[in-house]
């Protein structure tokens, strides 16, 4: 025999949380993590000074970088990764970061795009130099949040220009999401929305590039951690759970009173 007082009841509960829920857009809106990488988690820095190159993490330990992690430099050495008591982060002025990767110890790691060991000298000092952090954002998605933590610094003579440049691409149509060009040099903290809406599952790419001119007046690098790429799913998907709710609900009061 059907309990009619006890489905009435569960039915009850089911509207009310959904109706909390399609009350508030932020409720009831999924946050997925696409990237999620702080390069803390790299072995074989042992003492201060220890470089790994991307190359050698890639070909010896996969797993410490996102799937599918890509680079592009003239040298294997020019992308590496180094712990936050480096020269290259404790240096001040065109030779490093002014500390700006904190805290300052052996368990902070971070990526360096631009140069190969201790402070920031004269190696390389020309080419482009990128890194790629591919995902895929899932059907429905309506909106891609990025963040990171920043510091592009060298020196700049006014003879030549080097760039630092963000892109977000699905590999069809590319975004330019953060440009910045010497002599200015600065670190900070990166954080947008960007309004993306996807009708079927869409690889995408975060890309980090370095270009450095081809002269030896200009000599930079650019320093990158807390990597963070999040999206949320198209509110309407998941107005259809409220529907069918509120349908079960109809069902069961029907029923009741027959």
């Amino acid at each position: 025999m059907l309990n009619t007082n006890r489905l009435t009841k569960t039915v009850l509960i089911l509207l009310i949380t959904a109706g909390l829920s399609l009350g508030s857009t932020q409720a009831f809106s999924l946050t997925i993590t696409n990237v999620n990488e702080n390069f803390d988690d790299v072995t074989g820095l042992a003492v201060a000074g220890s470089v790994r190159s991307i190359a050698d993490i890639l070909t010896n330990d996969s797993g410490q970088l996102p799937a599918g992690t890509t680079w592009s430099a003239g040298n294997v050495a020019n992308t590496n990764v180094r712990r936050a008591d480096d020269r290259i982060n404790t240096s001040v002025g065109a030779s490093g970061f002014d500390s700006f990767f904190a805290p300052v110890n052996s368990t902070n790691n971070f990526l360096i795009i631009g140069d190969n060991t201790a402070a920031i000298a004269d190696l390389p000092n020309s080419g482009r130099m990128y890194m790629s952090f591919p995902f895929t954002l899932q059907e429905s998605t309506s909106s891609v949040t990025i963040s990171y933590d920043y510091a592009f610094d060298g020196r700049d003579t006014g003879t030549g220009t080097d760039t630092f440049a963000v892109l977000l691409t699905d590999f069809s149509n590319t975004l330019t999401i953060q440009f910045l060009q010497s002599p200015t040099f600065t670190s900070g903290t990166f954080s947008e929305i960007f309004p993306i809406i996807t009708s079927q599952p869409t690889p995408m790419a975060l890309i980090f590039t370095l270009s450095e001119a081809s002269s030896t007046n200009t000599n930079t690098a650019v320093g990158i951690d807390n990597i963070l790429v999040t999206s949320i799913p198209e509110p309407a998907t998941l107005l259809l759970l409220g529907s069918g709710l509120m349908g079960i609900g109809f069902a069961a009061r029907k029923r009741f009173k027959k």
